[in-house]
């Protein structure tokens, strides 16, 4: 399901865990911004600080923020969300007396600026008038640069019903003082050199609720060491170096902390591991910014739940040390093929996926009975393939490979049978064909979806039939390819089936250049699509009352589809000569003929009865 197309209920969840910046981005795409508008009140006092901080998100983004002065009238509170206020002067009891008297349904989100923090921790007021208030952010405005608001007193801050704290370069009164956040869900925290001590001051232990802490380091000149933390009961733990874009080599170090009820692990410019205990850790991302190598080092790193590590830059990321790492599940890694030369001793013994180019470092680091994905390009060494063919893959589900230089097809590595194989992909083989993938498919009893790339001239296809295949796709080599032929084939599940080569199929005109001849028996075929020049085609033949899409992008002259009662799609690219169909279809909602197409006698009837049912199609579609 597409964002556009959440209900309500769903879209709040999604914005609740947005901040006021995030959220008024989101308000930019056309269809959620009149949602977020509807559900969404953004509001400002009058200092001058609130008004320019209220003029930069309707800047940014189509959200309208209202003075409290003077608050709209036609809007219906009762289906109000959640309210902003930005506030330069929180102790100010017109105002307040204001904000109490909103919605009570409606979560309020305070945003303080810069200035108006000062006012706020010499004041209670609004933590007494505002009881109701579940997020509250102290920030500093952009215009002002990195302003350091010191004095906070923790123990201040009393909001029972607080789910959200965003704190900016606060530092607090003393170490001891402690938050009093009995219902924190989210604490988000930017931090530069000099408030980094504040973490002392969240008693995360006693945070029963809380779900996620972001913390954000600001402005470092030298690498950030954190260590000697818990993170309490938090479930979701994101830590980010911001660097403002700029390259740069500081780097932060993990060392000595304890996550005993984190699930998932977000570090960002993190490159050091070093006595970690997470018993819960499930899912870890470690994105480095960088076009150049980095180096991540784990070191007594214990998480015996893992099951996937991520990174956004797996060419640019490598694990140096995998000394005393304990992750025994761990069934899927984002990984730089070296790291694997440089750690010889470490066996990744429930791995599921494997993704390289280096296969070769990959022996002996694997276990081959429980791997599920193997994705590997081979160049012409017979060595790698007589490997695969003797390594057994009973579980293997997904198979990708890719041939550095055009190999035989028969060479590749089917030496055992894959009874668990599902889908196969090979590209850059040539010899595809009717004793080639019938050995190919005896070897894979359960494969429901082949996709290759053929290197060869001609394509000859005859007396192939499969049990299992549900969706064919072949995209011969363009520079190459002239001729494909499929007779005698039976494909009892098939439903989707594609030939076209590998070229621009926004430009149809340049499939005149491969010629082709399709028959087969498909009786669950659904769709088609051909990009061949072809004398005839004659789907009827294929014993198919299934189709719902018909594309055809080469010419073909006469073009016979039988029975398309279910038929939604039907693209026709080149002037035919014969169209001609069995029973109709009961609606068609896309229907395309060429440009220049003058209707042959033998098709005027068939042409202009799909014409019709098109339009009766479209016209119910617009009323519904």
């Amino acid at each position: 399901m597409s964002l556009l197309a959440l209900p309500d209920e769903i879209l709040l969840r999604i914005c609740n865990l947005l901040d006021v910046y995030d959220l008024s981005s989101l308000a930019k795409v056309p269809v959620i911004g009149p949602r977020i508008a509807r559900f969404y009140m953004f509001y400002h006092d009058e200092t001058t600080e609130a008004r320019a901080l209220a003029r930069k998100l309707e800047d940014n983004s189509p959200v309208y923020v209202y003075s409290l002065e003077d608050s709209p009238e036609d809007y219906d509170p009762s289906e109000i969300w959640s309210t902003f206020i930005i506030l330069g002067q929180p102790n100010d009891q017109i105002i307040l007396d204001k904000i109490k008297d909103m919605p009570q349904k409606a979560s309020i989100k305070i945003i303080c600026t810069s200035k108006s923090l000062v006012n706020l921790i010499e004041s209670r007021s609004i933590f007494e008038s505002c009881r109701n208030t579940v997020s509250i952010c102290f920030l500093n405005l952009w215009e002002l640069g990195m302003v350091q608001i010191t004095g906070l007193d923790p123990g201040s801050l009393d909001f029972p019903e607080l789910h959200e704290l965003t704190l900016v370069c606060c530092t607090a009164t003393n170490d001891t003082s402690k938050f009093k956040l009995p219902k924190i869900s989210s604490i988000l925290f930017g931090c530069s050199t000099e408030s980094l001590s504040i973490l002392k001051n969240f008693d995360f232990e006693k945070y029963d609720l809380l779900q996620l802490i972001k913390l954000t380091f600001l402005d470092f000149q030298n690498d950030v060491n954190i260590g000697d933390i818990t993170f309490g009961k938090a479930k979701e733990v994101h830590l980010a170096l911001n660097h403002n874009g700029f390259p740069t080599n500081i780097r932060g170090h993990l060392k000595n902390v304890s996550m005993e009820h984190v699930s998932s692990l977000v570090l960002t410019d993190f490159t050091s591991l070093i006595d970690i205990d997470a018993p819960n850790l499930t899912e870890m991302t470690i994105d480095i910014n960088t076009s150049s190598f980095t180096k991540v080092k784990f070191l007594n790193f214990n998480a015996p739940k893992l099951l996937r590590i991520g990174t956004t830059n797996p060419d640019f990321v490598l694990f140096d040390t995998f000394e005393n790492f304990n992750a025994p599940l761990l069934k899927e890694i984002d990984i730089n093929e070296l790291s694997l030369r440089d750690n010889p001793d470490y066996v990744f013994e429930n791995l599921r996926t494997i993704s390289t180019a280096e296969y070769t470092l990959w022996h002996g680091k694997f276990n081959s009975l429980v791997l599920t994905t193997l994705e590997i390009s081979l160049g012409p060494s017979m060595e790698l393939y007589n490997d695969l063919k003797a390594t057994d893959f009973p579980s293997l589900r997904n198979l990708q490979i890719h041939s550095h230089s055009p190999c035989d097809l028969s060479k590749i590595p089917f030496g055992k049978t894959y009874p668990s194989l599902l889908r196969l992909e090979f590209f850059g083989f040539y010899n595809v064909q009717s004793d080639t993938l019938n050995q190919l498919l005896s070897r894979c009893p359960n494969l429901k979806e082949l996709e290759m790339e053929p290197q060869d001239a001609a394509i000859t296809i005859d007396g192939v039939s499969s049990d299992t295949l549900e969706d064919i796709r072949i995209f011969p080599n363009e520079d190459t390819f002239q001729k494909f032929e499929m007779t005698n084939c039976h494909f009892k599940k098939l439903k989707k089936f594609f030939i076209a080569p590998d070229t621009d199929t926004s430009m149809p005109d340049q499939f005149d250049r491969f010629s082709g001849r399709i028959e087969m028996i498909a009786p669950n075929l659904e769709s088609i699509l051909v990009g061949l020049e072809m004398e005839s085609i004659d789907i009827s033949k294929f014993k198919t009352t299934k189709l719902k899409r018909v594309l055809l992008r080469g010419p073909v002259s006469e073009i016979e589809l039988g029975d398309i009662q279910d038929l939604k799609d039907l693209n026709l690219f080149y002037p035919f000569t014969k169209l001609g169909f069995g029973q109709e279809p009961a609606a068609l909602h896309n229907f395309t003929l060429p440009d220049r197409l003058n209707f042959p006698a033998v098709s005027e009837y068939a042409v202009m009865r799909l014409m019709s049912i098109y339009r009766n199609t479209a016209l119910k579609r617009n009323i519904i």
